[in-house]
């Protein structure tokens, strides 16, 4: 859960397959942690409104403010955060700031 709660801080409204990639963990992993989370009110998702001829439509996920607390205490305690190898710490950026309410 760590993993999908620091991609959720350092990327900018991400689909679920990004965090996927992002994480390195399966899908059949990153799901069920997302739906989790925004049952409890952590993580708000849309779907978007058409999908390209190409591809399914995507579903965004972005952290709420209680999510950013939760999120911000659960990775401060020094558990690691595991990545998938081929990202090095901190390339997914900073950690955004804030929320905005109604972004």
């Amino acid at each position: 859960m760590l993993a999908v709660l620091d991609g959720l801080l350092h990327l900018d409204r991400p689909y679920g397959l990004e965090l996927v990639q992002a994480t390195g963990l399966a899908s059949g992993t990153v799901y069920p942690i997302l739906a989790r989370l925004e049952a409890e009110g952590l993580v708000s998702s849309r779907w978007e409104s058409e999908a390209p001829m190409d591809r399914p439509r995507r579903r965004f996920y972005e952290i709420t403010p209680d999510g950013l607390l939760f999120a911000r205490s659960a990775l401060s305690e020094g558990h690691p955060v595991a990545r998938k190898p081929d990202i090095a710490p901190g390339a997914l950026g900073s950690p955004r700031p804030s929320v905005e309410p109604g972004r």
